[in-house]
């Protein structure tokens, strides 16, 4: 659906004045009727498709099987696209064990609300409120329409420093970004683009 179509994707990571680590990504999308979502993952391992060239495929990973073909803490960051004009929003994951089950934890208000408020402040995100112009083609226009685009700044030595509970930070190596679309935040939505 074209909800759910991106063209513009990116990612970008650089460090503040304070040494604070900060991964950027922002996205659009051809339609502005309905929610949905651009799913970012930061997966430790190497992420391959299969099926190439008009197959029906999916992906492998050099993960191991007995932790759900993730290693634990990976990371997933869900970008919500809203309809209406209200403020996009980002729901932050991480790959655990629960109960010998390993699957995507978000960090909410719920859930885990010390986590969750030691995060919050260095998470930034904001969709285009406008008619927004641009230097590149955006589904063969030069401007976005309000609601299309959404870009997001994490503080991501903020994050993994909340992970570890506010001590030393863990010590982890991201070798794939892996950028999808869905059309629902459920684990089992399927993905679009």
């Amino acid at each position: 659906s074209q909800k759910t179509d991106m063209q513009n994707v990116g990612v970008h990571l650089s460090i503040d004045g304070s040494g604070n680590l900060w991964f950027v990504i922002k996205g659009d999308r051809a339609a502005v009727n309905g929610d949905t979502y651009i799913d970012v993952e930061l997966l430790q391992g190497s992420l391959s498709m299969t099926g190439v060239g008009g197959a029906t495929g999916g992906f492998t990973t050099d993960a191991p099987d007995t932790s759900g073909g993730r290693f634990p803490g990976d990371m997933r960051f869900d970008v919500r696209f809203r309809t209406g004009g209200t403020l996009p929003i980002i729901f932050i994951s991480r790959w655990e064990n629960v109960a010998g089950t390993y699957q995507y934890v978000n960090v909410d208000s719920a859930t885990n609300p010390a986590l969750f408020n030691a995060i919050k402040t260095g998470v930034y995100i904001q969709g285009n409120a406008d008619s927004t112009p641009v230097c590149y083609d955006a589904f063969g226009k030069n401007v976005y329409d309000p609601n299309a685009f959404v870009e997001a700044a994490i503080n991501f030595t903020q994050i993994i420093s909340a992970f570890a509970g506010g001590g030393n930070q863990e010590c982890l190596a991201f070798r794939t970004v892996f950028i999808r679309t869905k059309s629902s935040h459920a684990e089992t939505a399927s993905l679009e683009d």
